[in-house]
């Protein structure tokens, strides 16, 4: 996989910084009953897609 030319540095720091957060990882983890190895699945791919030319 490449990296997206139309993802800038900013753009994927935010990207990163939001779906990265701890906030967002206990909302889905204790708060949603998601699995920690599920979140980290849907993390992995979410960024993937975000930040990838695959």
């Amino acid at each position: 996989m490449r990296r997206d030319p139309g993802i800038d540095t900013a753009r994927a720091a935010d990207l990163l910084y939001g779906l990265l957060s701890p906030e967002l990882y206990l909302v889905f983890v204790r708060d949603r009953g998601w699995s920690p190895e599920a979140w980290e699945e849907w993390a992995c791919a979410s960024l993937t897609a975000q930040l990838c030319n695959a």
